[in-house]
């Protein structure tokens, strides 16, 4: 019934002369939105990984793969989390009947993963400035349990940070069988 019901759509779309534009905006903010997806979260992965290897190694080895899990904050997640946002605004704006969610079809999944992804901006934040404090007070030659309670810190952020990137794509994947 759906594949008929989309097929008729598509094809009335294209007897209409809009399908062909409609599809190519849809389908570059989309790209957009799914690269900078992918982008943020095999970062924040990354990230995760260096943070989590730093506690294995020397103080002079942990500096160094805490200033690159930092750089990598700023020039991965966050880069990634903001190509992602523009994706997302550009196929709102290609859209904007999915804000309604009687209009959607899936309820008020948007309104709920638009939430996620504000706490998700948040807390990426949040790690870039214990990352940038940690890096700070290391070179400062700040104590050692001074450093792991930092180090520590930024491993919570990034477990919260990866749940985020998990549940904004549950709910993005499965929206129309958990709000239908």
């Amino acid at each position: 019934m759906c594949r008929r019901r989309c097929s008729e759509v598509l094809y009335l779309q294209v007897e209409a002369g809009q399908h062909a534009a409609v599809t190519t905006t849809w389908a570059l903010a989309h790209l957009l939105h799914f690269t900078g997806f992918a982008w943020a979260f095999g970062s924040s992965l990354s990230i995760h990984r260096l943070v989590g290897i730093a506690s294995q190694h020397s103080a002079a080895q942990k500096s160094g793969l805490e200033i690159g899990a930092r750089k990598l904050v700023l020039a991965g997640e966050l880069a990634g989390l903001g190509l992602a946002i523009l994706g997302g605004i550009l196929a709102l704006v290609d859209n904007p009947s999915s804000l309604n969610p009687a209009a959607s079809g899936a309820g008020a999944w948007l309104h709920i993963k638009l939430s996620l992804v504000l706490v998700l901006t948040v807390v990426a934040h949040l790690r870039m400035f214990r990352l940038a404090r940690l890096v700070r007070e290391r070179a400062a030659g700040a104590s050692e349990a001074d450093c792991d309670a930092l180090l520590a810190a930024a491993k919570t952020f990034g477990l919260v940070d990866l749940a985020l990137y998990v549940a904004i794509f549950f709910i993005a994947t499965f929206r129309f069988v958990l709000f239908a």
